[in-house]
């Protein structure tokens, strides 16, 4: 079995357990329940269990992937959780994780490394799942538009898409660049990312 990476996952988990996994290997579709106990260090995870999910190591992704909460019973020292689940051979690692709340918290993550290893290879922002109406927009040093997305689904992987001083589908260079993030009729966001080749 390979080893996986509890930093590597879908943007709506928030953290990753570190302290128990479970193995199933099993196919076909199931009602999965995991136990937890106080040396389980949920509370390290959610103040609130309604912001824990089973999340499963996808082999093929290399990310840990958010399979739900269809019901949990019990405190942060000892409680349950159960999801139905489509056992897959890509997902044979299981473990607790927490999920942002409802939008409410974006991170923008400030740099990124395409190199095709699975790990930062795209600019992740969490918490836009739940708004829809957001729009982000790359700038280079020079303030020259290189990338645009509305309804940014976390794909830019320092391909340009402007048409000025890089070519569009190029890759660019290293780095470091200028973001906007509008967000419906709220603040827009701004901030620098740095593209490591």
């Amino acid at each position: 079995m390979s080893g996986f990476n509890t930093s590597a996952f879908e943007p709506s988990l928030d953290i990753v357990s570190t302290t128990e996994f479970w193995y199933l290997d099993s196919t076909g579709t199931a009602d999965v329940t995991l136990h937890w106990t106080l040396s389980s260090n949920v509370s390290s995870l959610v103040n609130n269990l309604s912001q824990l999910r089973i999340a499963a190591w996808n082999a093929t992704t290399n990310k840990w992937d958010n399979l739900g909460n269809d019901s949990f019973t019990g405190t942060v020292n000892e409680g349950t959780i159960t999801t139905k689940i489509n056992a897959t051979q890509e997902y044979t690692i299981y473990t607790l994780a927490s999920i942002l709340e409802n939008g409410n918290d974006i991170l923008v993550y400030n740099g990124i490394t395409p190199d095709g290893d699975g790990i930062n290879d795209t600019l992740i922002i969490r918490g836009l799942e739940d708004i829809p109406d957001n729009e982000l927009i790359i700038y280079n040093r020079w303030g020259v538009a290189v990338y645009q997305k509305e309804n940014y689904d976390n794909s830019f992987s320092g391909i340009s898409e402007g048409r000025v001083t890089t070519s569009q589908d190029e890759k660019l260079p290293e780095g470091t660049y200028f973001y906007v993030l509008k967000i419906g009729n709220k603040e827009n966001l701004a901030g620098y990312i740095y593209i490591n080749r």
